[in-house]
């Protein structure tokens, strides 16, 4: 199924195994798709990510690290770049 389509769950999973696990210690905002990630670009997505560190440092789920204003936006474009090449290998019908 086309990246466009995925549920959040599976962004997720994807999230967790992409690029060899390079992006396992990224959390993602509850529900965002990756239809969410593929609609905006390596800066729109650290400010879709603000302040996701905080809430989920509260929630107590442990050590973990997520995109924002406040981090490397080299791996925020590795991402959005990692994403695009799963995506190119789907077609949508």
């Amino acid at each position: 199924e086309h990246p466009a389509r995925w549920s959040a769950d599976t962004t997720r999973a994807w999230l967790l195994t992409a690029e060899r696990g390079k992006f396992n210690h990224v959390v993602l905002p509850a529900g965002t798709t990756a239809g969410d990630l593929l609609s905006v670009d390596a800066a729109g997505l650290g400010a879709l990510f603000a302040g996701q560190g905080r809430a989920a440092r509260d929630g107590h789920e442990g050590a973990m690290w997520v995109v924002g204003a406040d981090t490397d936006a080299a791996l925020a474009r590795e991402i959005t770049n990692a994403l695009k090449r799963e995506a190119c290998k789907w077609r949508l019908e």
